[in-house]
């Protein structure tokens, strides 16, 4: 995800950003989160991966079976 990231990105930071994902997932109760991806020919072949890495990250609160505004 990094270097992917922070090419399709530039000048972003994966460790920033992995930091700040976690510290969203770990807001209070009352606030809701979510990852939202953005599907381009730069990273459609790695969304299989990027789910994957999701999965095995052990987020609790992004995208737990919720969708804003649905």
């Amino acid at each position: 995800m990094g270097k992917r990231d922070e090419y399709i990105r530039f000048p972003t930071n994966w460790d920033t950003v992995e930091k700040n994902l976690h510290m969203l997932d770990n807001t209070p109760d009352n606030i809701q989160t979510s990852l939202a991806t953005a599907i381009q020919i730069f990273n459609v072949k790695h969304l299989p991966d990027f789910m994957k890495w999701k999965v095995q990250s052990g987020f609790k609160k992004l995208n737990a079976g919720t969708v804003p505004g649905g």
